[in-house]
Parts: structure tokens; sequence; C-alpha cells
């Protein structure tokens, strides 16, 4: 926890072959978005605008995608990512709490830890 946030960092290993990871791509943006997410309500093209900075990312985020990522962290970790539409279309984690009762269970194919380094090392790398 920083400042009473939680901040996620993930560690994957990549096989020998270098277009062959460990953890996913898609797993990596959710664990991204919903970094991105825990540490303030964003809208849509605040969170495009990080997204573009980022080095990691080489394809933009589509709204229909940005969507679909929502699900996705919905299903995997069972954390809402909500738009609160009077605050004009904001997002942010409905239910963070899960987050302290979930670890996200370790997956076979990577570790999840939570620090403050993921968020330092994405910043570093955007410029943010």
């Amino acid at each position: 926890m920083v400042n009473g946030k939680m901040v996620i960092i993930i560690i994957f290993a990549a096989e020998t072959n270098a277009t062959s990871f460990m953890i996913s791509r898609t797993y990596y943006r959710y664990i991204w978005l919903l970094n991105t997410l825990l540490q303030k309500e964003m809208s849509y093209d605040e969170i495009v605008r990080l997204w573009q900075a980022n080095p990691m990312f080489k394809e933009a985020l589509p709204l229909r995608t940005f969507h679909e990522h929502r699900k996705g962290i919905k299903e995997m970790f069972g954390v809402d990512i909500e738009c609160n539409k009077s605050r004009g279309y904001v997002y942010y984690v409905k239910n963070p709490e899960v987050l302290k009762s979930n670890t996200f269970a370790v997956h076979s194919h990577c570790l999840v830890f939570f620090t403050s380094s993921f968020n330092c090392l994405s910043r570093s790398k955007s410029g943010f």
C-alpha cells in the first residue's frame, strides 16, 4: 500500500522463444488498468493518454477493448470498474476491498505482488 492505495506489480518470465510469454499480454493489460484506476478516478481519455505514453503498449486502446478489459478484470479478479456518469464519466474501482482479501491467487504462469515498484517503473518509462 502506498499512501493508503494498493499498488500492484507483476513479475513474469519469458521462455527462450521471445514471442512466447508465461503471462499473456492481456493479463498484463488488466493489471495495468486495475493499478491505474486504483491510483485515482479517470476519464476514458485520461486512461488512453497514459496507455499511449506507456512503451509496453504498441497498439491503441479502443473504447470497445477498454470495456472488454473491464469485463475481464471482473471475471478474473472479482473487481468492478464502474463509471460515475454524474462526475463526467470517470472510471473507478468500485470494490477495492476485494483486493485485500484476494491476493489474486498465485497462478501457474505468474506471481503477483503488492508493491509500489510497478507504479514507479511505469511512470519512469512513460515520463509521468
